[in-house]
C-alpha cells in the first residue's frame, strides 16, 4: 500500500497504480470485492482514474478474494465499479487501457 504522497508522485510522472487483489493488502481481515472497489474509488478521487489499473497477481498469490478467484471474475469487478459510479470508458481504462498507455509511452 502506498501513501497519498507516493500516489501523487506516481500521478505526476504519468504512471499507473495497479490495484492489488491480495486480500491482506486490501484489508487486514475480511477483505472483499467491495473493499477493493473502495480502494479504487479512493485512489481515483485522489489522483484520477487515468492513473488507476489492476495488478491482480493471480499467478503469484496463495489466497484470493472470495468473489475474485481468477480472471473469469473480472466482469464482476467491472460491474461493481459501474455500480460505484465509474463510467464504461473509465472502467476500460482501469481494466487495461491505462497500463497500455504507459507501455506505449515507454517504448515510443
Amino acid at each position: 500500500n502506498l501513501r497519498d504522497i507516493q500516489l501523487k508522485c506516481l500521478r505526476d510522472k504519468g504512471g499507473v497504480i495497479g490495484l492489488t487483489f491480495y486480500p491482506p493488502f486490501i484489508k487486514e481481515k475480511g477483505a472483499t470485492l467491495d473493499a477493493l472497489v473502495d480502494h479504487a474509488v479512493y485512489i481515483a478521487g485522489l489522483i484520477g482514474v487515468e492513473h488507476l489499473g489492476i495488478g491482480s497477481d493471480f499467478d503469484g498469490m496463495d489466497m484470493f478474494l472470495p468473489e475474485l478467484k481468477d480472471v473469469t471474475a473480472l466482469p464482476l469487478l467491472a460491474e461493481r465499479l459501474f455500480k460505484c459510479g465509474f463510467h464504461d470508458a473509465e472502467i476500460k481504462k482501469i481494466l487495461g487501457e491505462n497500463i497500455l498507455r504507459v507501455i506505449k509511452d515507454t517504448i515510443a
